[in-house]
């Protein structure tokens, strides 16, 4: 149920960010979600990479941080170069100065 309810509120959110600050805003909003999420799970003890209801992996240490290094660089990309990667969208080809 907490996943619903947070699927939800961030929707709502995206939502929210789109009406008052455009397409950039919500490139921005993604890739903040993403880097705290890779910030998050860099201090919890393990975490475990599953698909459905089957465990994949449980990753500590040194692989942990591995896997989060570049899902993290992905995330200040997103933040950094918003208007850029919304600029890739055809949709948004006006946004492009």
């Amino acid at each position: 149920m907490r996943g619903i309810i947070g699927l939800a509120v961030v929707v709502a959110l995206a939502f929210a960010t789109d009406h008052w600050f455009g397409a950039i805003g919500v490139t921005r909003l993604f890739g903040l979600l993403v880097l705290g999420a890779c910030v998050y799970a860099c201090f919890a003890p393990s975490f475990t990479i599953a698909a459905g209801n089957t465990e994949i992996a449980k990753l500590t240490g040194w692989k942990k941080v591995a896997a989060l290094v570049p899902l993290g660089a992905v995330g200040l990309a997103l933040v950094l170069y918003a208007p850029a990667v919304t600029c890739i969208s055809s949709k948004y080809k006006h946004l492009c100065a």
